[in-house]
């Protein structure tokens, strides 16, 4: 709870911004340094142009952006409805509506101090009925589409504090080495790692004895048998067999179903890092497909 309440927070301030200025005009440089002045901006470089914009805000350098149109301050003072361009980077949708009632905020006091110093008199104005928002992406606004994107991380961090630390491996033989089963001794992980390839259907007596201790010592032992020894009796127990034998319904499956019903049978690159790439690619699809079933009805 407590780093949930106090390590997650959707505040806004120091937001990246930057100006794309095409008006050039007292009122425009008024209106910049109200957003320069706020705690809630932090200015970055001006923007030379759109193609500029674009590029800045995919790669993450700003979040949000200010474009100042032609004729800006002329159509402001002349009260012809001068309009006003802000981008907002809406990966996060909580921040973006923060951020763009903070916007909004800046420009109603920017204009509001801008007409009282033209005229002498404050205006009682608002800017609720002028601002139309438009999406670039999504513009139905989905809920489907905008909120995964920006919560997937954050469940991805979540997730494995709230599973808690793992204290059994199970895996096949395959990754049995005696470095193996005394690398998971070291970390307090219980070892059941397959020593071989076992026949099946073993007689009722076997399934159900109980394992002699480990040959040569005894449990009761001071020192105690070595991790390997530890490991192969623990598999010979009822316990053992029980646990290991739930890789039968865990892992085992969605190999099966990446194999057979994804048809993904070998790499198609070459190189660790390539390969890593190519898996977690596989594994996506996997996830995506089993969350996709799972939210049928």
């Amino acid at each position: 709870m407590l780093a949930i309440g106090f390590g997650i927070t959707f505040d806004v301030e120091n937001l990246s911004y930057a100006v794309l200025d095409q008006d050039q005009s007292r009122e425009s440089r008024m209106l910049e340094d109200g957003f320069a002045n706020s705690r809630y901006f932090a200015q970055r470089p001006p923007i030379s142009d759109l193609g500029d914009l674009d590029q800045r805000m995919l790669e993450g350098r700003i979040a949000a952006a200010l474009v100042i149109p032609p004729d800006f301050g002329r159509d402001l003072l002349a009260g012809r409805g001068a309009e006003l361009g802000v981008w907002l980077d809406g990966s996060n949708t909580i921040r973006a509506e923060t951020a763009r009632g903070y916007v909004q905020g800046v420009v109603e006091t920017q204009l509001a101090d801008m007409m009282l110093r033209e005229t002498g008199v404050a205006p009682d104005m608002t800017l609720a009925g002028l601002v139309e928002p438009r999406f670039r992406y999504n513009q139905a606004f989905r809920s489907q589409y905008a909120i995964p994107p920006g919560v997937l991380m954050l469940l991805l961090m979540m997730i494995p504090a709230m599973l808690g630390t793992a204290e059994t491996l199970l895996a096949d033989n395959g990754y049995f080495s005696a470095a193996n089963v005394t690398a998971c001794a070291q970390a307090e992980i219980a070892p059941l790692i397959a020593i071989g390839r076992e026949h099946h259907h073993p007689s009722w007596r076997e399934r159900f004895a109980q394992p002699a201790p480990p040959p040569g010592k005894s449990l009761s032992d001071s020192n105690g048998p070595t991790p390997l020894e530890a490991m192969r009796h623990r598999l010979a127990t009822p316990e053992g067999k029980r646990l290991y034998g739930l890789r039968k319904h865990t892992p085992e499956p969605v190999f099966g179903i990446i194999k057979s019903v994804m048809g993904f049978r070998q790499f198609s690159l070459r190189g660790l890092e390539k390969i890593k790439g190519e898996w977690n690619l596989v594994t996506l699809a996997w996830n995506i497909k089993r969350m996709f079933a799972l939210a049928s009805p």
